[in-house]
């Protein structure tokens, strides 16, 4: 983090960015203390008043009981680093899993979070890191993740959920039910993991594809269902009953139709066994790479993307070498777009967390300029042949919520002494540097970027084939 960081600086409720960090750490899981200490700190202070905005942004901003992650979650403005980065993705705000109407307070919060698997870290260093982190792109944090596993992600299919499958197998037994193929599509929608349930597997994955010793899954992958835990094993028996009741209040009294049981217990089996695999798809540890960046990653591969993550996996991470950079406008966390409100009148442009971000789009860009005139310098006093320096390449930002961006880039280019000019150095920048999701599907495709503006060039020769 450089000096000027918003955030190494900056104020929340009073207290300084070290301060909220030691008190948030408070709420947290504990591994070594005991429940009774922790539960003691919860009581004399449950956290309502904690907030993570900056004292800078709070007046702006319409924090209520239905968007208090705004308050409680942590938050996110730049992954990778800006100064380097030739692609930059610019999101409006990092999002939240939960629902956080219901949270009273930051404790209720927490624990909320704590049960959807919800990332937490020890120190004041790693929160700095995870709010700015201008060293490690988000593809490289997404693959160190996975190589850290004992699995290669194929293998989450190639043994661990066949094993899952199996036991399915065995303990789905249903007696003969009346059912009609309209009420079985009623039912069918109603089949959803239950929270509990995804906690438990998640947990239970994770502890496997995790575990330091890689032999202990060799040795266990011929015994049939050995690496299913006794734990796990009730969870998915509880599911297996939850479904069977939901079906018995569901199934049609009228009907004469039946099903047999085998049919049905194929049924029943094929959608559990669909939401697990859905549920623990490796892919879903690889978000960023799965949703913006494999069709830009995987040019001339005929590989699918988990067998792309695959060949990261064995041969190496080069994730980290790549010049990417993901930049937020608004870095604090909401379940959608919806749960951002401004009081009164205003608007991203004044909070200072926009404008900073924003500005750090402006110097990438004016970085590139004044190196791409020192190279052409050179080039006027030599030939090309002779000119050992690189063409520096140009940064290009694509962007999402793309009207929100264009307010608060202008706002920051008024204030940099361009008011007079603002319009055309607006353009300049929307005809060299800048791209826009044409539509809410944020992957990074030929067909799902589009020019900001048309270059002048470009539309002349369009008007000559008139």
């Amino acid at each position: 983090m450089d000096e000027n960081n918003i955030w190494k600086n900056g104020s929340f409720n009073g207290l300084s960015f070290d301060e909220t960090v030691k008190k948030y750490i408070q709420y947290q899981p504990k591994e070594n203390a005991t429940e009774k200490k922790i539960e003691d700190f919860k009581a004399n202070d449950d956290g309502k008043n904690f907030s993570w905005v900056l004292d800078s942004d709070r007046g702006y901003l319409n924090i209520n009981d239905s968007n208090r992650s705004i308050d409680w979650g942590i938050p996110n403005q730049v992954i990778g680093n800006p100064d380097t980065a030739n692609v930059f993705l610019c999101l409006l705000n990092p999002r939240t899993r939960n629902d956080t109407s219901e949270c009273s307070n930051l404790k209720k919060y927490i624990d909320l979070e704590n049960k959807n698997n919800g990332e937490f870290f020890n120190s004041i260093d790693e929160y700095k890191t995870h709010i700015i982190n201008d060293k490690e792109n988000i593809l490289n944090q997404e693959a160190l993740r996975l190589s850290g596993r004992k699995l290669k992600p194929s293998e989450y299919f190639d043994v661990l959920i066949p094993k899952i499958k199996d036991y399915i197998d065995e303990h789905i037994r249903l007696g003969t039910y009346t059912i009609t193929e309209t009420s079985w599509e009623t039912l069918g929608k109603k089949f959803v993991l239950t929270d509990d349930f995804k906690i438990i597997i998640n947990r239970e994955f994770n502890e496997m594809v995790n575990n330091n010793d890689k032999n202990v899954l060799i040795a266990k992958t011929d015994n049939k269902n050995e690496l299913i835990s006794d734990k796990l094993k009730c969870a998915i028996s509880d599911e297996i009953k939850k479904w069977i009741n939901t079906y018995n209040r569901l199934r049609s009294k009228k009907t004469s139709k039946k099903v047999s049981e085998k049919l049905l217990n194929k049924r029943l089996e094929e959608k559990l066994k669909s939401k697990i695999e859905a549920e623990l798809d490796p892919l879903n540890d690889a978000y960023y790479f799965k949703e913006y960046y494999s069709s830009l990653l995987m040019k001339n591969t005929s590989l699918n993307k988990r067998d792309y993550l695959d060949s990261i996996y064995s041969n190496g991470n080069k994730f980290e070498l790549l010049k990417i950079c993901d930049l937020e406008l608004l870095p604090y966390r909401t379940i959608d777009e919806h749960g951002i409100k401004f009081n009164d009148n205003a608007k991203y442009r004044d909070l200072i967390s926009s404008r900073y971000v924003a500005s750090l789009i402006i110097k990438r860009i004016k970085k590139y300029e004044i190196q791409y005139d020192r190279y052409e310098s050179k080039l006027k006093k030599s030939d090309l042949e002779k000119c050992k320096d690189k063409e520096p390449i140009k940064p290009i930002f694509i962007f999402r919520s793309y009207s929100h961006w264009e307010e608060t880039i202008k706002y920051c280019l008024k204030h940099e002494g361009n008011d007079m000019k603002l319009n055309e150095v607006y353009e300049t920048l929307e005809e060299n540097y800048f791209y826009r999701f044409p539509n809410a599907k944020g992957t990074i495709t030929p067909g799902n970027i589009k020019k900001v503006r048309l270059p002048q060039d470009e539309f002349t020769e369009i008007r000559k084939k008139l």
